[in-house]
């Protein structure tokens, strides 16, 4: 019994090994998937504490890929501390910041002129009450609202990815593994997921991936990277959302045609992302980030 048992203990451990990817995803969607269990439950019932257990466990399904992160480094016998200190470069050129923060403005602005020209009425303008909140939402979405998600994507998943597969083709798988993972978020009304089309949803996150693989790639440092993500997350609801409530936070439905157009900008941009910089490293430097722990 003994025997049997030290032999699942290390098989476990070598599948942690030498599978380090795979067992990340599988951390990554498990951990996030059961806190979604958690608000899921929780959500339906009408009480002040529970509502504080939903909103603690809806903070944490950001955190999934980095807990998973943080317990395949430690079952390898590495250094969070040392892996932290190596994703976390801030000394990175001032231009690749500018990047982060542009790049979605331009993206959301062009989306916008397609969806004029294709015959969908953007919205005109802002209420001056969400313009109020643009800098406190999009901090909250760079630190705990989305961005916080690419300490594990980007800091770990992506080059471990990398050692195996192209720049472009460790974004497209990463980018998809990323959509899916928000799956659960389908079933919850008034999210981006539950307000629009997922398939679309997919496509439009690969093209993100390969924007996100371009920034890493290009830093070593997931912090563009988080802000890029901040960005993307805050400016639809001031770019083009009719009928947004900043109060009840709650994304309306958004137009089919609207995300077409999104689609077809953000891939276009990975596509001249990928042209530009080499579909092998998408950067001109001769080696791409490698992560040790």
């Amino acid at each position: 019994m003994e025997a049997k048992k030290g032999s699942l203990c290390s098989l476990i451990k070598d599948c942690f090994y030498t599978r380090q990817v795979l067992v990340y995803f599988v951390l990554a969607f498990l951990i996030s998937w059961l806190f979604w269990g958690v608000v899921f439950i929780t959500d339906s019932i009408s009480s002040p504490v529970v509502s504080v257990i939903t909103g603690i466990f809806t903070l944490l399904v950001g955190f999934g890929p980095l807990f998973a992160a943080m317990i395949v480094i430690k079952v390898n016998g590495g250094s969070i501390r040392l892996w932290f200190r190596r994703i976390f470069l801030w000394k990175v050129k001032f231009h690749w910041y500018l990047a982060a923060l542009v790049v979605p403005v331009l993206v959301f602005l062009a989306s916008g002129e397609l969806y004029s020209l294709m015959g969908g009425e953007v919205a005109e303008g802002s209420d001056l009450n969400l313009l109020v909140m643009l800098i406190p939402l999009f901090l909250w979405n760079t630190l705990l609202g989305g961005g916080q998600e690419e300490l594990g994507w980007r800091g770990f998943a992506l080059p471990k990815l990398q050692e195996k597969y192209t720049a472009l083709t460790a974004s497209i798988i990463l980018g998809f593994m990323h959509a899916l993972w928000h799956l659960p978020m389908v079933f919850i009304p008034g999210t981006y997921q539950a307000s629009s089309s997922f398939l679309f949803y997919v496509l439009s996150v690969i093209g993100i991936a390969v924007v996100c693989t371009w920034l890493y790639n290009n830093t070593g440092s997931v912090l563009p990277v988080m802000i890029y993500h901040g960005m993307n997350n805050t400016l639809p609801l001031f770019a083009f959302l009719p009928s947004f409530d900043p109060e009840a936070m709650v994304i309306p439905e958004i137009p089919t045609l609207l995300m077409i157009a999104n689609v077809l900008v953000i891939l276009a941009v990975a596509i001249i992302i990928s042209l530009v910089f080499g579909v092998k490293r998408m950067t001109r430097k001769t080696e791409i980030p490698t992560i040790s722990f």
